[in-house]
């Protein structure tokens, strides 16, 4: 079993206690959640780190706020609007993988060993696709 394979590396990681362990392992594929995390707590304090400029972009502001969130990344990257022409492709969504593929027990453990592994400014960032306590 694949998670078996991720929980003895995640057992050695001096990152991660027993106790968190024990949260997340009933969560399908949790080492990517961890992964997700570490990811992100590693990008952060390096972009700190180095003083990079950074934008952040959210899934659902493509679908909520497409033109808005489309300009901030141009913007951002030094092109005006007029740069791409047609060349934007149509944004596709409605996907919702936490409602798809876990039940709340499984999102709560999730959320709870996420808020603990991330650091604070990634979990401000992340929060939102949780659902509220």
């Amino acid at each position: 079993m694949i998670d078996e394979k991720y929980y003895k590396q995640a057992v050695k990681s001096k990152s991660i206690d027993d106790s968190l362990l024990k949260v997340i392992r009933v969560v399908p594929c949790y080492h990517e959640f961890i992964r997700y995390v570490q990811w992100h707590n590693f990008a952060s304090s390096t972009v700190q780190e180095l003083n990079l400029p950074t934008l952040v972009l959210h899934y659902e502001n493509y679908a909520t706020k497409f033109n808005d969130t489309l300009h901030s990344l141009l913007h951002f990257l030094g092109f005006d609007d007029l740069t791409l022409g047609s060349a934007v492709l149509k944004f596709v969504d409605g996907k919702s993988y936490m409602s798809e593929y876990y039940n709340i027990s499984e999102v709560k453990a999730a959320q709870s060993a996420m808020e603990k592994l991330a650091s604070s400014n990634i979990w401000d960032k992340i929060k939102h696709y949780f659902p509220s306590p």
